[in-house]
C-alpha cells in the first residue's frame, strides 16, 4: 500500500510538471498519511520527492534544495497522519476548513524551506534572505492558494469515503498501472508484413490474461477487423460511437480497442448478450493507451495514423461494486504525441511501425464526483426513489504547446495579416439544477478573466460575468420547451434572453425553434440536428436575424437611416464532398432597398487534393444590379514526418463587380503560395489585387527556422513595409472549474 500510494504520488508530480504552481503531488502525499498514518505517510512523502526531484526531467535538484524538498514532503504525510485524528469525529464542513487550513501550512512550510535552501547554502546574509523570499512570494501565492482549494474541496471529500474502502481503492491504483505495460514492450518496436489477425493477437495475448483477473472488468473479443459492436442500454436502444466508449447506465468496464487501427475503427460498443461477462458494475474505464485519430478523410491510399497517449491513466474509485454505488473519484492522465503509428493496409498486408517521440503537449483531466444516489438499479431497468440528491465537483486543467507569433510592424499600414492576439485567463462558471418532475430551473453565474495580447507590446485586462436562468418543462415524451435569461456585465450590459422549442423527430434527429436576442441582435432560428454524431446540423440550419441596427458601408456616402433589415441563412450538406452556406439579405432604408444573395458553397475532393468554389452571390440595389461575385480557391496537401496532412501549396482566385455609389468598379485578385516541406519548412507566395485603380501586390516569404516574413507592396497605395515575426512557443493553460448541484423530489 504504501509502495502504491508513493507511485502515484511521484506520477502525479511528473504528470503536472510542466504547469507552473499547479500540483498534485502533496496532495497525495497528505491522503496517504490520512489513510496509511504517520509513519506511512512520511515514508510515501520522503519517496515519492526523492524520485520526482532525483529523476526530474527538468533537471535534478542541488543537494540542498533536495534535503529541503524530500524532508518537507516527509512533513506532509506525517502531518496528514495526525490530521487524520483530529478531524476524524469532525462534521464535514469543519473538517472541510481544518484540512484546507492544514494543506496551507504544510505547503507555506515547503515553500519557506525550498526557497531559502539556496540562500543559506550560498552564504546569504539575513537582508539578502529576506529580499529572495520577497521576489519568491509571487510565485508562492498561487501555489498556496491551489493547494488550499485541492485540500479542501477533494482531500476531504476524498478522505471521508476512501478510508471506508482502502482494498477496492488497491485494486483501482493497480488498474492504473496496467496502462503503463505496453510502453515498454512496443516502445521502439517495428512489425513489418503481418497480417490484421496476427497483428491483433501481438497487441491482445498477453492484456486480456492481465484484465480478466480485475473484479467488474472485462474484455470484449474484437474479433477480425472492422467488426460493428454495439453497446444496449436498459431500453435495448444502441449507442453507436466513433472511436469511444460512453460512460453512461450501469455498463462501466474496461475496453482494450486502442490497438486497432483507426481506419477499421468504425463503432465500439458491447452487446448486452455478448460472451464479455457483463456486469452490473464499476470498474476501471479504459485504463490503456488508446488511439487517436487525426480525422482526416481521404480516399484513394488507405494510409491512417494514429496517436498513441503513452501516459493516458483513466481511472475510477467506486466504493462497492455493486447496484449501489455510493462515492466516485477518477481522473485522467494523458500524454498526447508520445508515440506515432503509421500504417498501410493492402489486401490481407498489414504494415505497421512505431516510433518514439518527446512529448508535444500534456494535457490533464481530472474528475471528483460525489455521488449520494439512492437509486435502484436492476438488469432491466432504473427505478428512482422518492428523493435524489447528487454533488459534483469538476476540475479540468489542460496545457497544451503551440507555436505563437508576436508581429512588429516598421510602419502602422498594415497590408498582409494582423497580429494574432494572445490570450491567458482563467473561467469559473457555478450553477445549481433543480428538479421536480418534467420541470428544471438552473440558475448559473459565469466569471471570466483574461489578458489579451494587442501584439504592438500593449496588454489588456478584460473581465466580464453573465448571469444567466434557464427553466426547461418538458411538454411529452418528445416536446419540450426552454426560456432562457441572460446579463453580461463586462465593458457592456447586454441583456439576452430565448425561447426555445425543442422536437424529438425519430430515433435520429430533432428539431428546434428558437426566438433569441443576445446583446443587440435578435434571431428566429430554425435548427435540425442528426442524433448520430456530435456537432454536425442536418440537413440543415434556417437561421433569421432581426438586426435593428445593420451597419451601412461608409463608401455608399448615402447615410440612411435603416428601417427594416432581415437576414437568413442555411448550413446544408449534400453527402460527404458538398457543403452549401446560402444566406439572403434583405434592408429597407429610408429611400432604397437592398437585396442581396451569397452562396458559400464548397465541392471537395478526397484525393490529397481539396478544391473549393465558395462566395459566389449578387445583390439588388435601388432597382438595379449592384453586383456579383465569384471566388474559387484550391488546396494541395501532403504530409510532415508526423503524417499530420498540410497545405504544400494553396492559392485563391476571386472577382468582384460592384457599383460603389453608383460608380462602376471591378475587383479582382489572384494569389497563390507554395510550401516546402521537409527538414526546414518554407513558403513563398505572391498575391495581385486590383481594386478599382489601384493596383496592389506582394510577396511572402515564410521560413520555419526564425519565422521571418517580409511584405512589400506598391507604394502609391502604402508605404513599402517590412514585417518580422520572430517565433517562439507559448504555453497556454486552460482551467474550468464547476460546480453541479442535482436534487430530485
Amino acid at each position: 500500500m504504501t509502495g502504491l500510494f508513493a507511485a502515484v504520488s511521484a506520477a502525479l508530480g511528473f504528470a503536472l510538471i510542466a504547469i507552473p504552481n499547479v500540483e498534485m503531488i502533496t496532495a497525495s502525499i497528505f491522503l496517504s498519511g490520512m489513510l496509511l498514518g504517520r509513519m506511512r505517510g512520511a515514508i510515501v512523502g520522503v519517496t515519492a520527492e526523492f524520485i520526482y526531484s532525483a529523476l526530474n526531467p527538468m533537471g535534478t535538484a542541488f543537494p540542498p534544495l533536495m534535503a529541503a524538498q524530500v524532508i518537507t514532503m516527509g512533513i506532509v504525510g506525517f502531518a496528514g497522519g495526525l490530521t487524520a485524528a483530529l478531524v476524524k469525529e469532525r462534521v464535514y464542513f469543519i473538517r472541510a476548513v481544518i484540512i484546507g487550513f492544514i494543506g496551507f501550512l504544510v505547503t507555506l512550510n515547503f515553500d519557506f524551506w525550498t526557497t531559502i535552501s539556496f540562500p543559506i547554502s550560498a552564504g546569504f546574509n539575513m537582508e539578502q534572505i529576506i529580499t529572495t523570499l520577497k521576489l519568491g512570494l509571487p510565485f508562492a501565492i498561487p501555489h498556496l492558494a491551489g493547494n488550499t482549494i485541492i485540500f479542501a474541496l477533494i482531500i476531504n471529500p476524498a478522505y471521508s469515503n476512501l478510508r471506508k474502502f482502502v482494498p477496492i481503492a488497491v485494486w483501482m491504483l493497480i488498474l492504473t498501472a496496467v496502462t503503463f505495460l505496453p510502453v515498454g514492450v512496443n516502445a521502439g518496436e517495428n512489425i513489418y508484413e503481418t497480417n490484421s489477425e496476427a497483428f491483433e493477437s501481438i497487441y491482445y495475448e498477453d492484456m486480456g490474461d492481465i484484465l480478466s483477473t480485475i473484479p467488474g472488468v472485462f474484455q470484449y473479443d474484437l474479433g477480425l477487423f472492422g467488426q460493428p459492436l454495439y453497446l444496449f442500454n436498459e431500453l435495448g436502444t444502441p449507442n453507436v460511437l466513433l472511436y469511444g466508449i460512453p460512460l453512461n447506465s450501469r455498463y462501466t468496464g474496461l475496453f482494450d480497442y486502442n490497438q486497432m487501427a483507426p481506419n477499421y475503427l468504425k463503432r465500439i460498443a458491447l452487446d448486452n448478450g455478448s460472451k464479455a461477462g457483463l456486469v452490473s458494475a464499476e470498474g476501471a474505464v479504459n485504463c490503456t493507451p488508446r488511439t487517436f485519430d487525426p480525422e482526416i478523410p481521404y480516399s484513394r491510399i488507405n494510409y491512417r495514423d494514429g496517436y498513441y497517449g503513452l501516459g493516458v491513466v483513466d481511472f475510477i474509485f467506486a466504493q462497492k461494486l455493486g447496484a449501489y454505488r455510493g462515492f466516485q473519484i477518477g481522473g485522467r492522465i494523458s500524454e498526447f504525441n508520445g508515440r506515432r503509428s503509421f500504417s498501410e493496409h493492402k489486401m490481407e498486408q498489414f504494415r505497421s511501425a512505431l516510433y518514439w517521440r518527446r512529448p508535444q503537449s500534456w494535457d490533464l483531466t481530472a474528475v471528483f464526483i460525489t455521488n449520494r444516489n439512492k437509486t435502484q438499479i436492476t438488469q432491466t431497468t432504473d427505478r428512482r426513489l422518492a428523493a435524489r440528491s447528487d454533488l459534483f465537483l469538476t476540475a479540468q486543467d489542460s496545457l497544451s504547446q503551440s507555436s505563437a507569433v508576436v508581429h512588429y510592424y516598421f510602419t502602422e499600414d498594415n497590408y498582409y495579416g494582423k497580429p494574432d492576439p494572445l490570450e491567458e485567463g482563467y473561467d469559473l462558471k457555478l450553477q445549481r439544477n433543480f428538479h421536480h418532475r418534467s420541470f428544471q430551473f438552473r440558475p448559473s453565474l459565469y466569471l471570466n478573466w483574461y489578458r489579451v495580447n494587442s501584439g504592438n507590446g500593449s496588454k489588456e485586462n478584460q473581465a466580464s460575468a453573465v448571469g444567466s436562468m434557464t427553466t426547461l418543462y418538458s411538454i411529452s415524451e418528445n416536446l419540450s420547451a426552454e426560456g432562457a435569461l441572460s446579463l453580461e456585465a463586462g465593458r457592456d450590459m447586454l441583456p439576452g434572453a430565448a425561447l426555445t422549442l425543442t422536437a424529438q423527430i425519430d430515433e435520429r434527429s430533432k428539431a428546434s425553434l428558437s426566438l433569441e436576442r443576445s446583446g443587440k441582435s435578435p434571431a428566429f432560428i430554425c435548427r435540425t440536428y442528426d442524433l448520430t454524431t456530435e456537432n454536425v446540423y442536418l440537413p440543415g440550419s434556417y437561421i433569421w436575424e432581426l438586426p435593428p441596427d445593420a451597419e451601412i458601408e461608409p463608401n455608399y456616402n448615402l447615410d440612411p437611416e435603416i428601417t427594416n433589415a432581415v437576414r437568413a441563412f442555411g448550413d446544408f450538406n449534400i453527402g460527404d464532398l458538398i457543403s452549401m452556406k446560402p444566406s439572403l439579405f434583405f434592408k429597407q432604408l429610408e429611400n432604397h432597398i437592398r437585396l442581396s444573395f451569397i452562396g458559400d458553397n464548397t465541392y471537395t475532393w478526397l484525393n490529397d487534393e481539396i478544391c473549393s468554389i465558395s462566395g459566389a452571390g449578387t445583390e439588388f440595389f435601388t432597382g438595379r444590379w449592384r453586383g456579383f461575385g465569384l471566388k474559387i480557391s484550391y488546396t494541395l496537401q501532403t504530409m510532415d514526418e508526423w503524417r499530420n496532412f498540410i497545405p504544400a501549396s494553396y492559392g485563391q482566385c476571386w472577382i468582384d463587380y460592384r457599383n460603389r455609389a453608383f460608380e462602376d468598379n471591378l475587383d479582382y485578385a489572384i494569389e497563390i503560395h507554395g510550401r516546402y516541406i521537409g527538414e526546414r519548412e518554407g513558403e513563398i507566395g505572391g498575391v495581385y489585387r486590383m481594386l478599382g485603380d489601384d493596383n496592389i501586390w506582394g510577396v511572402r516569404f515564410t521560413f520555419k527556422i526564425s519565422d521571418f516574413t517580409l511584405f512589400w507592396g506598391n507604394e502609391n497605395i502604402f508605404a513599402r513595409q517590412y514585417e518580422i515575426i520572430p517565433g517562439y512557443k507559448m504555453i497556454h493553460r486552460e482551467e474550468v472549474w464547476g460546480v453541479n448541484w442535482i436534487f430530485w423530489d
